[in-house]
């Protein structure tokens, strides 16, 4: 059973979930992680930063700078 092209194309545009379980080293806890990736285009977080600030001061470079901190 094969996916309409519609299906196909509407599955790229969702997030990408990972999801990691290990055991800590040495110890009885379990890390488990879960990663959501999301491919969006520059413009797309421009826009909504310049929709909650009313201005368009605030880059994309500069949220990203603060995100990694």
């Amino acid at each position: 059973m094969s996916l309409s092209e519609k299906k196909v194309e509407h599955l790229k545009k969702m997030p990408l979930i990972q999801t990691r379980i290990r055991r800590v080293q040495d110890s009885n806890l379990i890390l488990h992680q879960t990663i959501i990736s999301d491919i969006r285009p520059i413009e797309y977080y421009e826009a909504v930063v310049d929709k909650t600030n009313g201005r368009m001061e605030t880059k994309v470079d500069s949220l990203m700078e603060e995100i990694i901190i």
